[in-house]
């Protein structure tokens, strides 16, 4: 549930006073202009007050806003072509950033992990599939990828051939690491494991789960 923020009981000062020397009709010199000071001065606290309130539910905000994007989740924006037919050039996405931290993550999952300084420069981020995750077996021979010695079904792929000349032979995924690829599995169409290795968990940012735009295309990812 969302928190709830009171605002601040308010209240005016009206300046009303008691006519001194005189009855509850009699007359006062300068008293028109008395009661205008008192709701001046009333008034000039009520606005101060606002304007207080107001910034301090900006603050709020904002701090709150913080939080979520960095502990939360954020939005991001797919750059490329890897992870297609899921994803597309320009998708905008949500990404969770609770997953990683409590170290639930699993085969299927999209995910982005930080790579700075293992490709170019200005490439800091990719965004994969996790195919196989710590003392899984892996192997990929003639177009297809094995999993525990099972041959998958990734119904999800741009082709029915996988590219994977290096893991003929089977591996066993390290400790603390995963396995990843794009969805795009032709011929050099994804910058991903079978180039760059296995990634520590502790690379992994996030977990893809949510499509917003193109709205054609809105929707839970999986």
């Amino acid at each position: 549930m969302s928190p709830r923020y009171d605002t601040d009981t308010r209240y005016r000062d009206d300046g009303d006073m008691e006519p001194g020397g005189g009855g509850r009709g009699g007359d006062l010199d300068g008293g028109g202009d008395d009661g205008d000071g008192g709701d001046s001065g009333g008034g000039k606290y009520f606005v101060l007050r606002e304007i207080l309130d107001w910034i301090k539910h900006i603050v709020i905000a904002i701090v709150v806003g913080i939080l979520f994007i960095t502990f939360v989740a954020q939005r991001t924006v797919v750059y490329g072509s890897s992870m297609t037919p899921t994803l597309h050039n320009g998708d905008q996405l949500v990404i969770e950033k609770i997953s990683p931290k409590t170290g639930n993550i699993n085969r299927g999952d999209i995910v982005t992990i930080y790579v700075h300084g293992r490709l170019e420069e200005g490439k800091d981020y990719l965004i994969k599939r996790v195919i196989a995750i710590e003392g899984d077996k892996l192997a990929i021979r003639d177009g297809s990828v094995y999993l525990n010695g099972e041959a998958l079904d990734e119904g999800y792929t741009s082709t029915d051939y996988t590219y994977g000349d290096n893991f003929a032979s089977e591996i066993t995924v390290g400790k603390d690491k995963v396995f990843v690829m794009g969805d795009n599995r032709e011929r050099g169409g994804s910058n991903d494991s079978r180039s760059l290795g296995e990634f520590d968990l502790s690379t992994i940012r996030g977990k893809a789960i949510f499509r917003w735009y193109p709205f054609s295309d809105f929707g839970a990812l999986h």
